[in-house]
């Protein structure tokens, strides 16, 4: 079979105008026009069962149904300001304004203001301002896709991947708007009969322009928030934003690509790298949700450019959060030193980091940890016997009175002597937990306290959360559980 759409447009228009030289001026008669005009639009059309069932290489053309109507009013005017005077052959000042109301895209309001000077008879100098629009037409607004077969650089790889892409309209679209300069000369010699050149200049500033993204763009989009590349976000804003791209269709792309980079994750056991960089199932969700808070944003009327960058820069920061079950894998192998959770059938003393976790070589074993001496006492902490606990006769005996544990008041507790030993660590009991006081950068137990900290703990806790301490807060001894 071959692909192919059938398409019907149908356009109905009443309009009334009215124009005529209603007076003078002193240097001539002033023109002037009225006019109203109505115009409806529809689409309807059909294709092939083929091109519905999508087996073409390129086509599967879709049929396009939608309608929207304008209706418009407008005034025109020239009026002449000098006639033969000393300094202008002719002068005349001409303006004009029109009221558009589309019943999908909402009012807009275009004018012109222009002047034409004939210094002259050889020589007429003309200008003009003005604003203008370019409303979406049925195509734009209504389409309902046609796929095409191409391939994109992978910025990740380098290298090329086929995609099968599908072009829709946007029925959410408004209207283009341009505010336009122009200037120009027109020569008429009279010695050369019939002759007549001129030379313009236009100075055209649009935006909220109709266009489409690539699907290459939308490929580094989504690259340089996996990546945290802000210069890039804001490079390829800036670019948009002169091509005139829809922001909206744009974060809906973006959101597309999300979501299958967020299936992909599942299948993968938690972890995508689709969007250019490995990102974790959770850091997706939070990205997607960042996308569409801030198309729902744009939606509600704030300004499209701003939004859309604040929104992508957001992205960045969502995506390099790190997914809170990755970091709690690393925090609980930066804390390999501290006692292993109850219930396990050994515990052993002499517990390391895991190699190359901080930076070390293969083999290496953390060295032990020397803490500054504080004016609190020094406990020397006991190691416990390497004994399954299952083995161990009489054990109940040994622990503390119930009522004792998870005590709900203040009351400070005698401290037992713990049968669990930092490996290597002769720890301190600093000051701010015996007194309650909370300690901060700068005082002594502040800075004991994290000296005492297991090897590498805090530095994996900046890296990760980009965390710094900047307090510790007393816990009430009664709200600790004792361990023997």
């Amino acid at each position: 079979g071959t692909a192919h759409r059938n398409s019907r447009f149908v356009q109905n228009v009443e309009a009334a105008s009215i124009s005529g030289e209603p007076f003078s001026s002193w240097a001539g008669p002033v023109s002037l026009a009225l006019g109203i005009e109505h115009r409806s639009e529809k689409s309807t059309g059909s294709s092939t069962a083929q091109d519905r069932a999508r087996v073409f290489f390129a086509g599967n053309y879709l049929p396009t149904f939608g309608k929207y109507s304008v209706t418009e009013g407008f005034v025109e005017t020239v009026v002449p300001l000098a006639k033969d005077a000393v300094w202008a052959k002719s002068f005349d000042l001409n303006a004009a304004v029109r009221a558009t109301d589309y019943s999908n895209s909402g009012y807009v309001t275009t004018w012109k203001v222009g002047a034409t000077w004939a210094l002259i008879d050889d020589i007429t100098v003309r200008a003009t301002r003005s604003r203008d629009i370019r409303a979406p037409n049925l195509n734009d607004l209504f389409n309902a896709g046609s796929t095409t077969n191409n391939n994109i650089l992978n910025p990740a790889t380098n290298v090329a991947v086929a995609y099968l892409g599908t072009t829709r309209g946007n029925p959410l679209l408004k209207p283009e708007k341009a505010d336009s300069t122009g200037i120009g000369v027109v020569l008429q010699p009279q010695f050369f009969p019939g002759f007549s050149t001129s030379v313009d200049y236009w100075n055209i500033d649009l935006a909220q322009a109709i266009n489409t993204i690539s699907a290459q763009q939308i490929a580094d989009l989504a690259r340089a928030i996996a990546t945290g590349d802000g210069r890039l976000i804001l490079t390829l804003c800036d670019a948009f934003h002169t091509e005139g791209r829809d922001l909206l269709r744009v974060l809906g792309d973006l959101q597309a690509r999300v979501r299958q980079a967020s299936l992909d994750s599942v299948r993968q056991g938690g972890t995508s790298a689709l969007l250019g960089a490995p990102l974790a199932t959770e850091q997706l969700v939070r990205v997607l949700e960042c996308l569409q808070t801030g198309e729902q944003g744009i939606r509600q009327g704030l300004s499209p450019r701003a939004n859309f960058e604040v929104t992508l820069l957001k992205a960045i920061e969502q995506s390099r959060a790190r997914s809170i079950d990755l970091l709690i894998k690393d925090i609980a192998a930066a804390s390999a030193g501290l006692p292993r959770e109850p219930g396990e059938k050994k515990i052993n003393p002499y517990l390391v980091p895991p190699a190359n976790l901080f930076g070390g070589g293969a083999g290496v074993v953390a060295s032990p940890v020397t803490v500054a001496a504080i004016a609190a006492p020094v406990l020397r902490l006991a190691p416990i016997e390497d004994v399954p606990i299952e083995d161990t006769t009489n054990y109940e005996e040994g622990l503390p009175p119930l009522e004792s544990l998870g005590a709900e008041d203040d009351a400070p507790l005698p401290i037992p002597v713990s049968g669990f030993a930092f490996p290597g660590v002769t720890a301190a009991v600093a000051n701010v937990a015996e007194t309650g006081k909370s300690a901060f950068p700068g005082d002594p137990d502040f800075q004991a306290a994290l000296e005492a900290l297991p090897p590498g703990l805090r530095e994996k806790l900046q890296s990760t959360l980009g965390a710094e301490f900047t307090s510790l807060r007393p816990v009430p001894a009664g709200k600790l559980r004792r361990l023997v």
